[in-house]
């Protein structure tokens, strides 16, 4: 594989009045699927919720993840973001990424004073 682009982002659920769900691939140069993220923001309250980042075991620790975080700040740079609860095996890549970052990238009830996301799909999954 020589490239991949995330494709733009396409509403996942109807949203309500504060939240809306998105979901976009990052793909190779051949469009195939190399994986899949999932997030949720509230436009109002200024904060990015990313619910799911899914990549096949082929294609972990080759930069994807770097680039799926880097998409969501630059389509939505207003916004600070956060996660879901994270796997002990993923702690490490978003204690690296928060070192390029303004958003914090930690489990949101990490957050304090933060308000809890809407319920939605794969709520506790990232």
């Amino acid at each position: 594989m020589t490239q991949a682009i995330a494709q733009p982002s396409r509403p996942r659920l109807p949203s309500d009045a504060q939240t809306s769900f998105y979901e976009f691939s990052i793909v190779a140069a051949d469009e195939h699927a190399l994986g899949h993220v999932r997030y949720e923001v509230c436009e109002p309250c200024g904060v990015g919720l990313l619910l799911k980042i899914s990549f096949s075991p082929d294609w972990q620790f080759c930069g994807l993840g770097t680039l799926a975080l880097r998409r969501l700040e630059a389509r939505h740079p207003e916004l600070t973001w956060f996660t879901t609860g994270q796997y002990a095996h993923a702690r490490g890549f978003y204690q690296r990424y928060r070192q390029c970052s303004a958003s914090p990238w930690t489990p949101v009830t990490a957050a304090a004073g933060e308000r809890e996301p809407a319920a939605g799909p794969d709520r506790r999954e990232a």
